[in-house]
């Protein structure tokens, strides 16, 4: 099945085309074994990892005070959205027409009479409000006064193409096909380049004579002044008959016609013509340079965008992603956000098919804890904790005994559940320690390093003599390390944790707790006492009392809490020297993932601090995109902000940023 689209009016379950929506932005993974680790700097890139959710037509989505979408019920879609809507812009025409017609697209047609009526009343565009009228009668049934409505404007005002093709369409639905073909031939004089005239009357020569009845209307068509459309239908017929160069001449004689910018069907019909017919390359070489956003919109990127993925250029793909996340619509961002996620598996695709044996060398980033608070944060006066004299603690994870990826072992791919919870494990034990153990806590996570960088999953824990070793080379030298591994081929997953002397490799002790992906707190709480325990006995540290402001997220924002602060380490790793451009991918879902629990948790320090640094670290490589959430981090201090101090310490965070973005 193709993924081009010709028609920008064909419907699809949202604008992109599909029915993938991106859920969780993670880390590449691969799956080399542990044995090549070495110690070397650090450059991870972040990637989306698309989820499926099939679109559920008894929900409709609207956006909250935050502009955080959500799914509802069509009913109280109705009641909350769509009669308010239509009650606020009765008095503007233009808003009005437009909410008709999306409306009866979205098939609430029963309440599109009475305002279509009073659009007839009140518009001053009378056309369109006797032709919007006249198509919400049709669609009832009541053909009658579709055609009165349209015959009373006539009387009125003169006759045009638009009203003329609705009075065919009337006739039409009744079953009048030489009324209705003459009414087309009619709007087709007035308008040569008509749509609805042009797709009506070659639907009904089709159903009257078949191919040959079509042939003799286009050449009829084609002869009308400034006609374009017939030439697009020709350069279809050449395109099937492998004639490229002529299909080329009509389209560029089309192009001609229609005056720049071209039309939003000249673009989609053309682009999906070349890409249903195996002409990728073609199209971007002749179509990507008519491509305007403010004309086209996300409709006519569709097609160039495939493109760019199926020919392998993905930095135009990039670049055109950008430019529509740019225009900060959000009713385009659940679309742009699955391209992106095809963006990362064609990415991911194009790594590992051009990949040299013998380059990609598995190294370790060392890390401080917690990982929102680093050490010259200006919150770091908030949790005056300071590190007791005792031994630093490692914390190594990043393994998970998953299912090997398809392209095999050590091949390289959008990562899973598994791996993004094989890295949130061992951030989310480091920091409960540091607070409760007054502890210096180092996670440590394996990548590849180079042009492709990635996160390593290991499908195999860490031995303790591994860790050991690894846990020597930190300076300062770690006294202790926290080994994690994560069993996740039945529900519910094992999380173990071993307790590993790092001088002689020897395991004091260890830990475990079983949890479901959904529900994963009660486990994991209970698995960092167990380790607190053990550091307790084991090792001899006493406990101390956690800072107030130190509060982990309950509920449901506990699982979110995790997904935060692996996606902080995702973007904390791009940002680091030495990592290329353009890797990070999933940037606006890893803001809008934070932000969410800012709203939800509006007293979390935690939960703001998660979100600011985000945002100091993005600045640099991605400017545009911090700037889109200017307006939003502005709402959400003032109608969320923290109590004092914090809160005025988190606003000079969010102020040092926004202030550098000024001086870009």
């Amino acid at each position: 099945m193709s993924l081009f689209r010709k028609n920008p009016g064909e419907k699809s379950t949202n604008p992109a085309g599909t029915d993938q929506t991106p859920t969780t932005p993670a880390a590449t993974d691969a799956h080399p074994p542990l044995s090549e680790c070495a110690n070397t700097a650090p450059a991870i890139p972040a990637q989306p990892d698309p989820a499926s959710q099939p679109t559920d037509s008894s929900q409709m989505p609207m956006l909250d005070e935050h502009g955080r979408q959500v799914m509802v019920p069509r009913a109280e879609w109705r009641e909350r959205v769509l009669l308010p809507h239509l009650a606020q812009v009765r008095g503007n025409p233009d808003e009005l027409a437009s909410t008709i017609m999306q409306s009866l697209t979205n098939g609430f047609l029963a309440d599109m009479e009475e305002p279509a009526e009073h659009l007839a009343r009140s518009d001053a565009n009378k056309e369109r409000g006797a032709v919007i009228l006249s198509v919400v009668h049709r669609e009832l049934g009541r053909t009658d006064s579709a055609e009165s409505v349209l015959r009373e404007y006539i009387g009125k005002h003169g006759t045009s193409a638009n009203v003329v093709v609705n009075l065919g369409l009337v006739h039409a639905a009744r079953g009048d096909t030489v009324l209705a073909e003459q009414s087309f031939w009619r709007a087709l004089d007035l308008d040569p380049n008509h749509p609805e005239a042009f797709g009506a009357l070659l639907m009904s020569r089709h159903k009257q004579g078949g191919d040959e009845m079509v042939k003799e209307a286009l050449v009829r068509i084609g002869a009308l002044p400034g006609n374009w459309r017939s030439r697009m239908v020709n350069a279809r017929a050449a395109l099937d008959r492998k004639e490229v160069d002529a299909a080329l001449g009509l389209y560029r004689e089309a192009i001609a016609l229609a005056g720049k910018p071209v039309p939003l069907d000249l673009l989609m019909q053309m682009t999906g013509d070349l890409g249903h017919t195996g002409h990728p390359d073609v199209m971007l070489r002749e179509a990507a340079q008519l491509y305007a956003v403010e004309a086209h919109g996300l409709q006519g990127a569709h097609n160039l965008f495939r493109a760019c993925l199926e020919t392998g250029q993905l930095q135009a793909a990039r670049g055109l992603l950008d430019l529509l996340f740019a225009q900060v619509r959000f009713d385009w961002r659940a679309a742009l956000g699955s391209w992106e996620s095809d963006l990362a598996r064609a990415r991911m695709a194009h790594l590992g098919k051009n990949a040299q044996p013998g380059e990609r060398k598995i190294a370790l980033l060392v890390d401080d804890g917690p990982i929102w608070l680093p050490p010259r944060s200006l919150a770091a006066e908030l949790f005056e904790v300071p590190v007791g004299d005792v031994p630093s603690i490692a914390f190594i994870g990043s393994s998970a005994d998953s299912p090997a990826p398809e392209g095999g072992q050590g091949a390289p791919h959008v990562s899973d559940t598994a791996g993004r919870f094989s890295r949130a494990v061992p951030l989310f034990l480091a920091e409960q320690i540091r607070f409760s153990l007054q502890a210096r806590v180092r996670p440590i996570a394996p990548w590849i390093a180079g042009e492709a960088p990635a996160f390593v999953v290991a499908r195999q824990p860490w031995t303790a003599a591994e860790a050991a070793e690894q846990s020597r080379s930190v300076n300062p030298e770690c006294g202790y390390a926290i080994v994690s591994h994560i069993q996740v081929q039945t529900e519910p997953w094992t999380v173990e944790a071993r307790l590993v002397r790092v001088a002689d490799a020897a395991v004091l002790g260890s830990a475990s707790a079983q949890l479901t992906i959904n529900e994963p707190e009660a486990a994991l709480r209970a698995l960092a006492a167990d380790v607190i325990g053990l550091l307790q006995r084991e090792a001899g540290i006493a406990q101390a009392t956690p800072p107030a402001d130190y509060v982990v997220p309950a509920g449901r924002d506990f699982g979110l809490y995790l997904l935060c602060l692996e996606r902080l380490h995702c973007v904390r790793c791009h940002a680091l020297p030495n990592v290329p451009e353009g890797t990070l991918m999933g940037e606006r879902d890893v803001l809008d993932g934070a932000l969410h629990l800012c709203i939800t948790q509006p007293t979390n320090l935690g939960a703001r601090l998660i979100l600011s640094e985000l945002l100091r670290l993005l600045c640099p490589p991605r400017p545009s995109v911090v700037a889109e959430y200017g307006a939003r981090i502005e709402l959400l201090q003032k109608d969320k902000p923290l109590n004092a101090p914090a809160r005025d310490v988190v606003q000079g965070i969010f102020g040092m940023v926004y202030g550098a973005l000024r001086k870009l």
